[in-house]
């Protein structure tokens, strides 16, 4: 397992890059804030809830309908696939499309069981 350590004046950040985990460290005063963002590479995720309109907004895509399934982990970041069906039903894909960890959400198969069939259907 490769682990790879970067350190600033008040950040360290520790990624391993063969299971996408990624930890954050803080460190203010005394205390010690981890945040742990798990991301697994080449498994289904959407957009989280609170993100949806400007995902939408900026790529005129219908967020709900996209499915993400991110390739390689770069710090608090994610390159993805994206693939998503239009009204049409002609299929689409986007590589290596950047998504922030934390707006990515665990694919909810009984919600988008669509999604989870094309996501079996290509990886």
């Amino acid at each position: 397992m490769q682990e790879t350590r970067h350190k600033t004046k008040d950040k360290c950040q520790i990624s391993c890059v063969r299971s996408g985990f990624i930890a954050d460290c803080k460190s203010k005063g005394n205390i010690l804030d981890i945040i742990l963002m798990n991301i697994h590479l080449n498994k289904p995720y959407s957009i989280n809830t609170d993100k949806l309109k400007r995902y939408q907004d900026h790529y005129q895509i219908s967020a709900t309908e996209m499915l993400i399934v991110p390739q390689r982990a770069m710090g608090d970041e994610s390159a993805c696939d994206v693939r998503w069906e239009d009204v049409d039903g002609a299929l689409h894909v986007m590589h290596n499309v950047m998504f922030r960890n934390e707006n990515l959400v665990a694919l909810d198969f009984l919600l988008y069981d669509n999604l989870y069939k094309l996501w079996k259907h290509y990886y």
